[in-house]
């Protein structure tokens, strides 16, 4: 179907038919069927796939619950607040990323207040992401989280190269804010 169509026009739904049938395939031992099974909700964005992306979002293998994080995102349903909740203090910092997309789009910035301090610096930049259109997190929580994620820039010792991507977010997410406090922030980048 993705090969057939049109980039320009939003896939067809899948039929009914097909999709009784996927939960059979989520549940294969081959791990490849997983993946492929969510991989295709995560594309067509498919509301009937939420159950099956819940489940797969706790998969022993990392691309099916990245994947699973992905079409969360996509759907965007509160309902998946439990899931997305447990993958945040994962091992796997791509499933993490995901994972805070996941939380912000369902409106539950509250959850991500863990992985302000993440170690990897893409985790932190999908929060500084989210921090823009995060529900759920008070203005004062929000200027802590700038402050923590700040930190990237300025702080104790030489800049750290490796947090180019929290600075470019920060500053994305700075541009839209006419405090005085992210005035100072960009004035003294």
């Amino acid at each position: 179907m993705l090969r057939q169509r049109d980039p320009d026009q939003a896939p067809p739904d899948l039929p009914q038919a097909i999709v009784d049938q996927l939960p059979a395939l989520a549940a294969d031992e081959d791990v490849t069927a997983r993946r492929n099974v969510i991989y295709g909700f995560a594309r067509f964005r498919d509301v009937r796939g939420l159950s099956m992306a819940i489940d797969l979002s706790a998969d022993s293998y990392v691309w099916t619950r990245f994947f699973a994080l992905i079409a969360l995102t996509k759907i965007a349903d509160p309902a998946a607040m439990a899931a997305i909740e447990a993958r945040l203090s994962g091992r796997s910092a791509i499933v993490r990323r995901a994972d805070v997309q996941a939380a912000a789009a369902i409106g539950r910035g509250e959850l991500l207040s863990g992985s302000v301090a993440d170690a990897v610096p893409h985790v932190r930049s999908a929060v500084a992401t989210a921090l823009g259109a995060a529900a759920g997190v008070s203005d004062e929580e929000a200027a802590a989280w700038l402050r923590r994620l700040e930190a990237d820039h300025r702080g104790p010792g030489p800049r750290r190269d490796d947090s180019i991507a929290v600075r470019c977010a920060l500053l994305a997410l700075l541009a839209g804010d006419p405090s005085a406090e992210a005035f100072a922030v960009i004035e003294d980048w």
